[in-house]
């Protein structure tokens, strides 16, 4: 009902991916998953029983419906400090690297993100160039030196909208800097993160981005009504923010083949949707309610 085709799935394990194989071959899917393995801020060790359980799954599940070969690490947990020190989280990026499989880290604090920033870059020295694609999730707050490096490293900023303008902006620190991400080259790939947040409404999430104005958020006491302000020269356009959710968050999945962009030879997943959101005004765009959801050319969503 919110016309989402593909989820990644932040944290998950064999027995989920496993899950997700079981409803492919009944038919019961109806979008795509890309599963990573990791628990909130739980830290990652390389027991034998990890290795072999991420290698069944890379084997055994990589087409378009149900794929791993992904590994999610929590490199902190609501924000500083970081949840392993340098050295270990760089030996274990770097070992998993050599091993082929794509690496997405949570960060949301300064000393974290810079962390993850140096190990990539490690990995990429002492294993090789190739085409990792590295990512970041949230990346709240960057020191302003690591904001180019994302670019340098071809890493991708893979970030919510609905995260955006706490009230540590007000006091004059400038975060979820998408802006200035995008000018300096970098990807930027948006998501809701639910059910972190509510609602999973890709809408929701572009008005976030065209406005820097965020009408909710979710606490554990449940979602707080406030209305809070981001830094202003930080709004992305609407063209930026579809590509985000689109094109470039199916590049983040190794998928851009086949998903992310509506032409000749490529899968049929597709939302038809109420309003031209590339012609409404940014305070409307939430409202943007889904007519049709079509995933391989297949109808599973009609309201």
């Amino acid at each position: 009902s919110f016309g989402i085709t593909s989820a990644t799935m932040a944290t998950g394990s064999l027995a989920d991916i496993e899950l997700y194989g079981r409803m492919r071959d009944r038919g019961l899917l109806t979008l795509r998953t890309r599963t990573s393995f990791g628990a909130v801020a739980v830290n990652h060790h390389l027991t034998p029983q990890f290795l072999a359980a991420l290698e069944k799954a890379r084997t055994n599940y990589h087409d378009s419906w149900v794929s791993a070969n992904l590994v999610k690490f929590f490199s902190d947990g609501l924000a500083d400090p970081p949840l392993y020190t340098p050295e270990e989280f760089k030996k274990i990026v770097v070992e998993l690297d050599k091993r082929g499989y794509q690496i997405m880290s949570h960060s949301i604090g300064f000393d974290s993100a810079r962390m993850v920033l140096d190990a990539y870059q490690a990995a990429e020295q002492i294993n090789g160039p190739r085409d990792r694609r590295f990512r970041m999730e949230h990346a709240d707050f960057l020191n302003p030196e690591d904001v180019s490096r994302f670019s340098n490293l071809s890493v991708i900023a893979s970030v919510q909208p609905s995260f955006c303008c706490t009230p540590a902006e007000s006091k004059g620190k400038k975060i979820d800097v998408w802006n200035s991400l995008l000018k300096t080259g970098a990807m930027v790939a948006f998501s809701s993160d639910w059910p972190g947040t509510w609602p999973p409404s890709p809408f929701a999430g572009m008005q976030e981005a065209l406005t820097r104005e965020i009408t909710r958020e979710v606490t554990p006491q449940g979602p707080v009504g406030e209305v809070k302000y981001g830094k202003q020269d930080e709004r992305i356009t609407i063209e930026q923010a579809v590509l985000a959710y689109t094109r470039d968050a199916a590049y983040a999945n190794f998928a851009e083949t086949r998903t992310g962009t509506l032409e000749p030879g490529k899968l049929a997943d597709l939302a038809v949707l109420s309003r031209d959101i590339f012609t409404a005004r940014p305070e409307d765009v939430g409202k943007t309610k889904v007519t049709m959801t079509m995933v391989g050319g297949k109808i599973v969503f009609e309201p």
